[in-house]
């Protein structure tokens, strides 16, 4: 088998078409849920730091979540996606979520084709019961806490969470919001294009662009994604 390329080779084997250097895996279907609660500084929403030892996004800090199986519906379905999302919560933290409807989706991305693994994560929201309390469970997460969005991004600019760019998008689209109920309004009514970052050959370096993944339509307004203003891709 041969060796697979480092980062960089294959960024730059995206960024000039080059498939015979790196051809990108399949994208799998995902899903992921923002666990959220009225806390004593405002919204919170539940942060798990995966273990250094995961194949995929080691030591980076997400919503509870992963891919959608067999047993969850037709591939691609959004009740495939619903049921995953659901499934992943209590596999991960034990929190049983009442029914579909009770999640809000609010956003989707899809990993680049640079990356070995790769996902077309639904993104949800939704009230965690008052009943439950959420805990970790199973051996991806090393470690969990209740943080407000606002928290969540100043400790990430401070380099204290490691977290990827979709994970910064969704915690400023959560961020500012009076309280879960308001949060959950707010975020529905959100545009929800699949969003994938692409590297682009720009002169003798590589440019990143946002895509639509299903159009291949470039985004040139964050508004028009969905997006926080403030918000970039952080990406070389």
């Amino acid at each position: 088998m041969a060796a697979v390329p480092d980062l960089a080779t294959r960024i730059r084997a995206v960024a000039h078409g080059d498939t015979e250097v790196w051809t990108p895996p399949p994208v799998r279907a995902a899903a992921t849920v923002a666990l959220l609660r009225d806390g004593e500084a405002g919204v919170e929403v539940y942060l798990m730091r995966r273990t250094s030892t995961m194949a995929f996004a080691p030591e980076m800090h997400v919503f509870p979540g992963g891919a959608v199986e067999a047993e969850d519906g037709p591939d691609g379905s959004e009740e495939s996606f619903r049921a995953a999302a659901i499934r992943e919560v209590e596999e991960e933290t034990g929190v049983r979520i009442g029914a579909l409807a009770d999640l809000v989706p609010f956003a989707r991305w899809v990993t680049p084709a640079v990356e070995k693994r790769r996902y077309d994560t639904a993104f949800f929201a939704t009230a965690v019961p008052a009943e439950q309390l959420p805990a970790l469970v199973g051996t991806e997460a090393s470690h969990a806490r209740w943080v407000t969005p606002a928290r969540a991004l100043a400790a990430n600019a401070a380099g204290e969470m490691a977290m990827l760019p979709p994970t910064l998008a969704t915690l400023g689209q959560l961020d500012g919001h009076a309280d879960v109920a308001a949060t959950l309004v707010a975020v529905s009514r959100l545009p929800r294009p699949a969003l994938m970052p692409v590297p682009r050959a720009e002169g003798e370096g590589v440019a990143w662009e946002l895509i639509d993944y299903h159009s291949g339509a470039t985004i040139d307004d964050l508004a028009d994604a969905g997006l926080p203003p403030t918000w970039g891709m952080g990406l070389g």
